[in-house]
């Protein structure tokens, strides 16, 4: 659940081409403008942000999905307070929303219905949120890029990207689609493209990635259209998250602890939903880089989670744990 903005992010990292409405200057000043803008970013020890996602599918066969979701992001990292705040919502569902707040090592989770605090490394939490701007552009794909300066200052880079270079970041806004389906897909990626954009003061202000994904859908032939924008709300260096209300009085969950045939009002989870998560988590591995992995046979078990605990439930902790899993992954 860590990094959703550097994950973001870091899928806007290969291809740039900056252009504004004024005079134009040669790709080395580009690559110094960002590069500066990077350093002076990620040296935030306070903002705000906010990152909003776009999902289409046409399956090809009559059928679509499409989801919106936005993720507000403050964080304060010397006092070690992070407040992250995302929902979604699909044509046919209602908006479903999470809110994570993070403080001095303890996270608080609230979904409107459901709430717990967890231990979590503090270190770990906080790191995330400060990597920010880990974009990683090189010298050699801003060379292209041309650099005009608007009327208020600002820059803008653009560059048409290379597939290759960001297709597993983009594989990473496509699990959703394995997550609905049950189902793993050979994507290819093209029409990939990125653009920063820097304000007068020399700050990253906001990244964008467009791109589109073609898929064999069961026999027949599918497409995908994603779009992601992020946007630095608060640079000002004064941010402050603000607590949910009532925060420090959520019931403590340890996902480890086994859970009593009997629950009560103290007890945040019951037995079926104890189990529904295990199901869950037992369909990946998680490698040592954080990344969850699907188990050799993923499909086989997911269909029996369904059948014990439900498709609804099951799909909901696994959206959790693919989205969160895949941006934490990238952090």
């Amino acid at each position: 659940m860590k990094k959703i903005i550097t994950l973001i992010a870091a899928l806007l990292c290969l291809s740039l081409c900056l252009a504004s409405c004024g005079r134009e200057t040669a790709g080395a000043d580009a690559y110094k403008l960002y590069k500066d803008a990077e350093q002076k970013t990620n040296a935030l020890e306070k903002y705000a942000a906010e990152v909003d996602l776009e999902l289409a599918v046409d399956f090809g066969n009559q059928s679509s999905y499409s989801m919106t979701s936005i993720t507000k992001m403050c964080a304060d990292i010397p006092a070690s307070r992070f407040l992250q705040e995302f929902a979604y919502s699909t044509p046919d569902e209602d908006e479903y929303t999470v809110t994570l707040y993070h403080e001095n090592g303890v996270t608080y989770y609230n979904d409107g219905s459901d709430r717990y605090k967890y231990a979590e490394s503090d270190a770990a939490a906080m790191n995330s949120a400060s990597s920010v701007a880990a974009f990683d552009f090189s010298e050699e794909t801003l060379k292209a890029a041309s650099t005009e300066v608007a009327e208020d200052s600002s820059a803008v880079i653009t560059v048409k990207a290379n597939a290759d270079e960001f297709g597993g970041l983009c594989r990473s806004y496509l699990a959703v689609i394995e997550q609905l389906t049950a189902l793993t897909y050979d994507f290819t990626i093209s029409d990939v493209d990125t653009s920063v954009r820097i304000d007068a003061d020399g700050f990253l202000r906001g990244v964008r990635l467009d791109f589109s994904a073609t898929f064999d859908f069961l026999g027949s032939a599918a497409t995908a259209v994603v779009s992601a924008d992020i946007n630095y709300t608060d640079v000002s260096g004064n941010a402050s998250p603000a607590a949910p209300e009532g925060y420090l009085e959520y019931p403590d969950y340890d996902p480890n602890a086994s859970t009593g045939s009997d629950t009560s009002d103290d007890e945040f989870l019951s037995d079926a939903d104890a189990a529904a998560i295990d199901a869950a988590f037992a369909l990946y591995n998680r490698a040592d880089d954080g990344t969850y992995v699907r188990v050799d046979n993923y499909n086989e078990l997911y269909s029996q989670a369904c059948a014990e605990y439900g498709k609804d439930t099951i799909d909901s902790i696994v959206y959790m744990i693919e989205v969160f899993g895949a941006l934490n992954a990238q952090g």
